[in-house]
């Protein structure tokens, strides 16, 4: 589905859009009502075929204009070692000790999202505790610490990216599922099981926000925990 694939020679590096992305937010007003705990996955729905997003779950990251969102596919592991890319790394864990995919956009840009309370200078705030950076070398720096939290760190090559009436055209056609994220989803030991998860979670939400059940929207606050089975079950 080539609408998912920008030009690249239109689109601007990932590095370019988070420094300015850092200068919009700084000057614009504190949004009402969204607080930092308040983000969406999109997760693909079973009907898209394109190979790059089928199966995908996305996290959002920001992004400065308004003409473009930004995500990172965060359930596609590669066979790339973390150590291939970043030599001095320390021994990460299983889940994370593998690079992935992020998406088809500039697919040699190097993205590292984490869990941390205290952000370096130059990490970008994503939601809730979580951070990234685009810059190679303070990504080599961070992964060499010894006292790095290794399960909750993740490295991406590429990024996926829409103009906001793209994404708004595919989410209407049916293309996307939006569920509520949780920064323990994005380190999940069990990647490849995510999306099944959160296919039936999004199908629970979907019956229980239709309305046809008196207290149908409260429902949506009472999912039962998620838990995802080994790979492969």
């Amino acid at each position: 589905m080539s609408r998912r694939v920008p030009n690249r020679a239109k689109s601007r590096p990932l590095r370019v859009l988070i420094a300015a992305a850092i200068a919009i937010l700084a000057l614009a007003p504190p949004a009402v009502g969204l607080g930092d705990d308040e983000q969406d996955f999109l997760v693909a729905q079973p009907t898209i075929a394109d190979p790059l997003f089928e199966k995908s779950v996305i996290l959002m990251i920001p992004a400065p204009a308004i003409s473009l969102v930004a995500g990172l596919i965060i359930n596609k592991p590669t066979a790339i070692p973390v150590k291939r890319v970043f030599p001095h790394s320390v021994d990460l864990d299983d889940a994370s000790g593998t690079v992935y995919f992020g998406g088809p956009v500039e697919p040699d840009a190097v993205i590292m999202v984490r869990r941390t309370a205290a952000p370096a200078k130059g990490e970008s705030h994503v939601f809730a505790d979580l951070y990234m950076t685009v810059d190679p070398r303070q990504i080599a720096e961070i992964l060499k610490d010894p006292h790095l939290d290794k399960a909750n760190v993740r490295v991406f090559l590429g990024y996926s990216q829409w103009g906001q009436d793209q994404l708004r055209a595919e989410k209407m056609e049916g293309s996307w599922y939006e569920v509520p994220a949780h920064p323990d989803l994005v380190f999940t030991s069990t990647p490849k099981a995510l999306w099944n998860k959160l296919v039936d979670r999004a199908r629970f939400i979907k019956v229980n926000a239709s309305g046809d059940a008196p207290g149908a929207p409260a429902a949506i606050f009472d999912l039962p925990p998620l838990q995802l089975p080994p790979d492969g079950e």
